[in-house]
């Protein structure tokens, strides 16, 4: 496999175990509101270890995928060569002051206007998606029925629910949004860089690959590995772990008060 394949494998992958450590981290959320409002005294040992059994399938594809990236150590890639954050709008505002917009060809010009009108509307639809979320979080909150229960604490987690959803529906609008501006900006560049006889220059720079103690830190990572794995396995079998979860669990339930 050629360095250029291993990183975008690498690349892929990390997309894929962060959006899985993002999904296990809204199970666990949502398996804590749940376990909340069971009961008087919720977190006992029963009640936890059936919610996180009903999440355990994704807890444990997110471990193995964290187990399964330190075999990507072993295969280290050359080291990247340094470069300068480029800001494409500033670059875009330079050349657009040095371009003459009136004498570009009307289908250059039409381009520019294309992707200007592009990111307007974007911009529009983001920030109507972002008040409106906010105006749903703030007239749930305003709502005094929805307050009205005998357990306050549960109407409390609704709302935060309700405001955690709206939050999550408005930054992913705002993400993408960043990410069309950025490739649109992109484009607009190039298209500008044509109108002012720019050429892009094309060129590979030489891969230069320094290997340094490969086989004495392939040795160490693997060490490490081994060692953690033989600390847990006595950790669990010598009963530390029941101790650890006894103890979380008097912590949640005595000192926080979450009980």
């Amino acid at each position: 496999m050629t360095e250029e394949k291993l990183r975008r494998v690498r690349r892929i992958y990390s997309y894929i175990l962060s959006a899985l450590v993002v999904f296990v981290g809204i199970c666990f959320i949502t398996s804590c509101i749940v376990i909340y409002l069971s009961g008087d005294r919720p977190f006992s040992r029963e009640s936890v270890g059936t919610q996180l059994g009903s999440i355990l399938v994704p807890i444990v594809l997110c471990v193995l995928g964290i187990i399964g990236s330190i075999a990507f150590t072993f295969f280290p890639l050359s080291e990247p060569k340094i470069k300068g954050t480029i800001d494409h709008r500033i670059t875009l505002a330079r050349l657009k002051s040095r371009c003459d917009l009136g004498k570009c060809p009307s289908e250059l010009l039409n381009g520019i206007n294309k992707e200007r009108k592009k990111r307007i509307i974007f911009q529009i639809a983001s920030l109507s998606v972002t008040v409106i979320s906010f105006a749903i979080s703030l007239v749930y909150c305003l709502i005094k029925s929805n307050f009205e229960s005998s357990d306050i604490n549960e109407d409390i987690a609704k709302a935060a629910l309700v405001i955690l959803c709206c939050c999550i529906v408005a930054g992913a609008v705002v993400i993408a949004y960043n990410l069309f501006a950025s490739a649109s900006i992109a484009r607009e560049l190039e298209i500008v860089k044509k109108a002012l006889g720019v050429s892009k220059k094309e060129g590979k720079s030489e891969k230069t690959s320094i290997k340094k103690n490969t086989l004495a830190i392939n040795i160490t990572r693997i060490a490490i590995t081994v060692i953690s794995v033989v600390f847990i396995i006595i950790g669990i079998s010598n009963g530390g772990m029941a101790d650890v979860f006894e103890k979380a669990t008097r912590i949640c339930t005595e000192c926080i008060g979450l009980g």
